[in-house]
């Protein structure tokens, strides 16, 4: 997540930011849903076990995670993003959340998993999982189009 960890993508219809430590208390209660687990191959996992798997995705360099958030509206999105976001950095120098990708604005999460193709120089593959939660799918009729 090296590669995306200060980039934020902003359609009319979603808002991407990258998968921050503000966003893991909801992300937690998520992946404590059976069906999600199911749908994700995913194993339930304690509060400091998310964390810390967090704090890995963040460092990977095969990996890209974001935190869908409801979009942004039309009068914050002639203003830069990073102030339009509030975003602030910690001590560390990692992105603090702001008010457009707390807990409320959340409605899931993509990954991108990259990986070298050994046939194809300077090739590589890559694989995404992405789920949304009904919040967003209720207000897009649970398409993805135009996304």
């Amino acid at each position: 997540m090296l590669i995306n960890a200060h980039t934020v993508i902003s359609t009319s219809k979603i808002l991407l930011v990258p998968y921050e430590a503000l966003h893991v208390t909801t992300y937690h209660q998520w992946m404590k849903d059976p069906e999600i687990q199911e749908a994700t191959a995913s194993e339930p996992l304690s509060l400091k076990q998310e964390y810390a798997m967090q704090q890995s995705w963040r460092n990977d360099h095969d990996k890209l995670t974001f935190i869908a958030c409801l979009p942004l509206s039309d009068e914050v999105i002639g203003n830069t993003l990073e102030t339009s976001l509030g975003n602030q950095k910690d001590e560390r120098g990692e992105l603090l959340g702001g008010e457009y990708d707390g807990p409320e604005r959340m409605v899931g999460d993509v990954n991108l998993f990259l990986s070298r193709d050994e046939e194809i120089e300077q090739g590589v593959n890559g694989e995404y999982g992405l789920v949304l939660l009904q919040q967003w799918s209720a207000l897009h009729d649970g398409t993805l189009i135009g996304f």
